[in-house]
């Protein structure tokens, strides 16, 4: 295994290999067992007016030899995973037209192609992990899908490469030519630079980890029992809405208390966990961005990780202590940052739950250009999401429930999976209002007692 891990790879470099980043070997790890996970993030645009299709594709190609990630594969060596950087070449965007159907008719074919698209399952040792494809609804209407795996990228990355396509194709819209920062690495150095780094990383920062996870428990949700036929990899999709009132309020409460809005919600959702699991010591599996070093910043890759956050609860504490411990306990484990190593070091502390704050607006996330992005566009054409009705991206069952959240126009917003085999829609729908009601406590009492205020509603109720 050392022998494979001595090719390095630099950024000038391609068709070499090079190892596999933690987070990847990881993904890699889940990706042997469950093999039905498709693990794919997919993206679908909704495009009105004049497109220029040649400076779309123009613009994909760019990115495309760019940023190595997005041409690599994942080969083995020796029976070791690597990844291999392909060449960059003319990027072929295909184009399927269903303009001289009816309307009812032309709709029904893109959905379907759409569907398709996304359930297609990725040979991770051929690819390509990045692909797109035009669909042409109607005149100057089309839909823009774009599949990529999740083990060469994340959401931060997502939103550097819609960040790009959209500033290259103004560009190339307006005939000029665009010139976007130099990058300093590629992913594959970052791979390198890892293994390089790692025996150091052990030596300052490994009893940090084994003195704060032992002993540690990972979240034990309660589940109901009656749910029977049921495939594991089913889950049950709840989106929730806090609302201009509550979103304000805790803007308020960020500015006043100066702490970070994740670290409220964070607190928020800590406080349902112990109302509906009764643990007071319990691990928070915090899906970060992973790029603490300036070099990565603009590189597409798999960076994310998860930081693994232990909550030890008195039973005594405020809203308001809960926060500082929750930030203090986020910003602690920040400084030991270990790029997902631990997840395989202690994959038990991942099995309950998956929380994630995502620091963009909700349009941002599905790749809609900013306002200012657009303004480059002269009008010429509108995006907006095109909504996909299937989960086609999926979780796996070492999952039992995930929830991410994040800021829109409308507020505060979050999206929930939870298991099917494990949760009734009625059990998701009661947690989805649990969640809100302890904001709404928060928000009304942040120095009352976290289990006195439930204990207070739960009489109430009866």
């Amino acid at each position: 295994m050392k022998k494979a891990y001595e090719t390095t790879v630099s950024s000038g470099e391609v068709g070499r290999t090079a190892p596999l980043t933690f987070q990847q070997e990881w993904l890699w790890g889940l990706l042997q067992r469950y093999t039905n996970w498709s693990c794919i993030l997919p993206f679908a645009l909704r495009l009105h007016g004049a497109l220029n299709i040649d400076c779309l594709r123009r613009s994909l190609e760019e990115i495309l030899r760019r940023h190595g990630a997005l041409r690599t594969r994942i080969v083995t060596v020796d029976g070791v995973p690597m990844q291999q950087v392909g060449e960059p070449g003319e990027y072929r965007l295909e184009v399927t037209s269903f303009a001289d159907e009816s309307r009812a008719e032309a709709d029904r074919k893109v959905h379907l192609a759409v569907d398709t698209f996304f359930t297609t399952r990725i040979d991770l040792s051929v690819g390509p992990m990045f692909d797109a494809k035009l669909l042409k609804c109607a005149d100057q209407n089309y839909v823009l899908i774009i599949s990529i795996h999740h083990i060469i990228t994340d959401g931060f990355s997502c939103n550097i490469m819609f960040r790009e396509l959209w500033i290259l194709y103004a560009g190339f819209l307006k005939g000029k030519s665009v010139s976007l920062a130099p990058l300093v690495e590629q992913y594959a150095d970052c791979a390198v630079w890892q293994r390089e780094t790692h025996p150091a990383w052990l030596e300052a920062h490994e009893a940090y980890w084994k003195k704060r996870l032992s002993g540690a428990s990972r979240i034990r949700w309660p589940v109901d029992r009656d749910v029977r036929g049921v495939s594991a990899s089913r889950f049950e999709l709840v989106q929730i809405r806090f609302g201009e009132a509550l979103s304000a309020g805790v803007r308020q409460l960020a500015l006043s208390s100066r702490k970070p809005i994740a670290m409220i919600m964070l607190t928020v959702y800590v406080a349902t966990v112990w109302k509906w699991c009764k643990q007071a010591d319990f691990i928070v599996p915090f899906n970060i961005a992973g790029r603490n070093r300036r070099e990565h910043e603009q590189v597409i890759g798999y960076f994310a990780h998860v930081l693994f956050l232990r909550m030890e609860m008195t039973g005594r504490e405020t809203f308001a202590d809960l926060l500082n411990q929750v930030t203090r306990e986020f910003f602690r484990a920040g400084l030991h940052q270990d790029q997902g190593r631990m997840v395989a070091q202690a994959p038990g502390m991942l099995q309950g739950t998956f929380f994630q704050w995502l620091p963009w607006q909700s349009d941002e996330l599905a790749g809609v250009p900013t306002s200012a992005l657009l303004s480059q566009l002269d009008g010429s054409i509108t995006v907006e999401p095109f909504p996909l009705t299937a989960n086609t991206a999926g979780l796996p069952d070492v999952i039992d429930i995930s929830l991410m959240l994040y800021d829109s126009k409308e507020g505060i917003c979050a999206t929930g999976n939870c298991r099917a085999d494990l949760f009734t829609a009625n059990t998701t729908q009661r947690f989805a209002q649990d969640l809100r009601e302890s904001l709404e406590q928060f928000l009304r009492n942040p120095d009352g007692c976290v289990t006195s205020e439930f204990n207070a509603r739960a009489a109430s109720q009866q």
